[in-house]
């Protein structure tokens, strides 16, 4: 009985779940018990009824073991200190050792950008690098339920699972942290955070008899009807499945999402790139034929490979031109970085354009990011500081020297996508990361609207303040929108001491928060006294609730629209 568990279930059954392969002609499909696909339009219960008679669990099982998060026993995970953590972390995310058998010859990662499926072989191959590392064995961590993530990495923007495993270790704290890029691969996760990604409301792995639960099984335990303790090693088998299957899968989907998989599935995954500048689409438009630059400074050393520009699309016939130039004495200098001259997309929205090669810049290095159009379609601004640099010059050019210009208080909706060097990117931001120069102490709650370009989980937010006396308490949070107001709050920090220094001061949420791409969202304030926080006049104004009161409530309230913008933002991730 125990060999069978080792071995992959495949079941015929008629109509009830759309898993993986359909019959042509006929209303039938191969059910993979391993597979954790979940059809979402079918109820959980009814899911879970269906594939339970095929897939008979047994006792001693993964499934069987399922338990509430009070009893999740983690005595014999093993720990990590934090540096193997992140090190080990971005060695099994990055490390490209297999083949695809459709694309041999080109090495690839575990088969992190296709999350459909496959997590018990990407977990098992995890495992398998680390103990070729000759590090402890990190143990497995099962989670059940009707369980939803959403990611860029699927056209519908989510998955589903009925169950879905990854490694597990623990600090030196005793915290336990998972390994999971296919999820978070910007860094490894607390596993309740990890949880709570798949579920809007984490107590239901609490319902053991909705089937639902969690499970800690050893080392070698492959998919939800493998023994918790003394299953055999499935390595041998998770490399064929990489190879054979999902490997496949992964270069299929990148296709399909319109990404070249020689880039992506290469040297260039999705995790290695950052932006600098403005991905804020901003409210006003000009069409002003001249050659203008956008200043920014690199917070952390980089190579940039492209530059993004929004506009409302051209006439099919005209081209265009970006380059990145350098800083001399708060002007845009000599060009360092340019694009070929492409035809301008006839449609309005973002339009990313590779460099000719790729410029590499250290942190603090200000540059200029500039355009020029053979006839502006139309770019998005509002006002603004640091100001851009006009050169007067309605010519399409991008000369090596800029020349001479002026400076004037616009910010304009154009970046520059960079490779962070020296480890593993940061995360995004969505906001003003500009400090402003005019600040305010008026006592009042307070939101500032932004439109997330992509989807992401917010983690944080970050307000620049002037420092304020330690017994004094600060509260952040991020609300929707209706109707061009601050809404319903979905995030909140706790209420902490406002730090006595001037500068940023960072804080989490309480939870992450998933925003889809271009959901708008409205980042709030709230000061028992306002120690002074940094603005300056601009559009999309803020709200003002009219309140002085230190608080965050659930519904934000009537409020009042005023022209100006703050040196707030919050950190996400993909």
């Amino acid at each position: 009985m125990k060999m069978n568990q080792t071995k992959r279930k495949i079941i015929w059954i008629f109509a009830v779940l759309p898993l993986i392969v359909g019959l042509n002609g006929a209303n039938a499909f191969a059910i993979d018990c391993n597979s954790a696909v979940r059809d979402p339009s079918v109820p959980y219960d009814q899911f879970m009824d269906d594939l339970l008679s095929n897939c008979p669990p047994l006792t001693d099982d993964v499934f069987s073991s399922r338990t509430t998060l009070d009893n999740v026993d983690f005595g014999n995970v093993p720990t990590w200190d934090p540096e193997e953590i992140t090190a080990y972390f971005r060695f099994t995310r990055d490390l490209r050792y297999m083949e695809g058998t459709d694309n041999p010859g080109f090495l690839r990662r575990i088969s992190w950008l296709y999350p459909n499926d496959g997590c018990f072989s990407r977990a098992e191959q995890v495992n398998a690098l680390v103990d070729d590392a000759n590090m402890p064995k990190p143990y497995k961590l099962f989670a059940f339920g009707g369980l939803r993530v959403y990611t860029d990495n699927d056209p519908n923007g989510s998955v589903s699972w009925w169950y879905h495993v990854v490694s597990v270790v623990k600090t030196i704290t005793g915290e336990p942290i998972v390994l999971d890029a296919a999820i978070s691969p910007h860094r490894a996760l607390e596993w309740t955070e990890w949880l709570r990604l798949m579920t809007d409301n984490i107590t239901n792995y609490n319902n053991i008899p909705a089937r639902w639960g969690v499970t800690v099984a050893d080392p070698n335990a492959y998919h939800p009807f493998s023994l918790v303790v003394g299953e055999p090693s499935h390595e041998a088998e998770s490399l064929d499945d990489q190879q054979t299957a999902y490997l496949n899968y992964e270069w299929n989907r990148q296709i399909e999402l319109g990404r070249d998989p020689n880039v992506v599935l290469g040297d260039s995954p999705p995790w290695g790139n950052e932006t600098i500048g403005n991905t804020e689409v901003f409210s006003r438009t000009t069409t002003t034929q001249r050659r203008r630059a956008a200043p920014y400074t690199m917070n952390e050393e980089g190579i940039i490979k492209s530059v993004s520009i929004y506009h409302e699309g051209g006439n099919g016939n005209d081209v265009m031109l970006l380059a990145v130039y350098s800083d001399n004495n708060g002007k845009p200098h000599q060009r360092i970085g340019q694009t070929p001259d492409v035809p301008i997309n006839t449609w309005e929205g973002w339009q990313t354009i590779e460099l000719y090669d790729p410029v590499q810049l250290a942190a603090g290095s200000k540059i200029w990011l500039a355009w020029s159009f053979e006839n502006n379609p139309g770019i998005r601004y509002t006002s603004g500081t640091p100001g851009r640099a006009d050169s007067g010059d309605s010519s399409f050019s991008m000369p090596y020297d800029f020349g001479s210009s002026s400076i004037s208080s616009y910010i304009y909706s154009i970046h520059a996508n960079y490779q962070p060097i020296g480890g593993a990117p940061g995360d995004s931001t969505i906001g003003n990361t500009e400090v402003f120069s005019r600040t305010t102490t008026t006592q009042r709650r307070r939101a500032a609207p932004y439109t997330m370009v992509d989807g992401g989980y917010i983690d944080s937010i970050s307000i620049y303040h002037e420092g304020g006396y330690s017994s004094e308490y600060m509260l952040l949070a991020v609300y929707d929108d209706n109707n061009g107001r601050p809404y319903q709050r979905i995030g909140q920090t706790p209420d902490v001491q406002v730090n006595t220094w001037a500068g940023w001061q960072t804080i989490d949420l309480y939870s992450p928060v998933y925003v889809s791409p271009g959901s708008r969202i409205w980042l709030a304030w709230s000061f028992e006294d306002n120690p002074g926080i940094r603005y300056t006049s601009g559009s999309p104004g803020r709200a003002d609730s009219g309140d002085s009161s230190f608080g965050m409530p659930y519904n934000f309230g009537s409020s009042s629209i005023s022209n100006y913008i703050y040196s707030i933002y919050a950190t996400y991730r993909h």
